[in-house]
């Protein structure tokens, strides 16, 4: 039985080349999807890493929400899930929903105008200590964020509130 094929060149240039090219085409945008949720997982460890709280020059009266005075992009990315939705919806369940909640602790009184309360301070602890344990798991930072960051904000939440409830 004959193939019509001569010499290997015209099976590359009918069969496996074009072949090559649609799988290549099937299979680039989950690779670039996959290449985007890593990164932005990256960003959102090394943001982290920044968001220890600040102690210094601050007076001894500040709020807990008072010790971070930076804000992030992954944040700005998370709190607007409307123009991320697919992309929000591609990463992890879990971590996606852990980070969300987070900020959603964060920033719940600062939106009504109020210092946020105690269960607030225990909410963004709590999720805090599950997105650096995410991360930690991840291998994304080698500094152990859940020692770098968490630590120093559920110090500060003791503090504040004597009874809190934070591991």
């Amino acid at each position: 039985m004959k193939f019509g094929f001569e010499n290997i060149k015209d099976a590359l240039d009918v069969l496996i080349v074009p072949i090559s090219v649609g799988l290549l085409a099937l299979i680039w945008p989950s690779l670039a999807a996959r290449k985007r949720r890593k990164n932005f997982v990256y960003l959102i460890a090394q943001e982290l890493e920044e968001a220890t709280p600040e102690t210094k020059n601050l007076p001894p009266d500040t709020p807990w929400h008072g010790h971070l005075t930076r804000r992030f992009l992954h944040e700005e990315i998370i709190c607007h899930p409307v123009e991320n939705t697919e992309f929000v919806l591609s990463l992890d369940p879990s971590f996606a929903y852990c980070v969300s909640q987070m900020w959603i602790a964060f920033n719940k009184g600062l939106k009504k105008g109020r210092e946020p309360s105690q269960d607030e301070a225990q909410q963004w602890c709590w999720y805090l200590k599950e997105t650096c344990n995410f991360l930690d798991k991840q291998r994304f930072s080698s500094h152990h964020l859940t020692k770098k960051v968490y630590e120093p904000w559920r110090k500060i939440v003791k503090e504040k509130y004597s009874n809190a409830e934070v591991e």
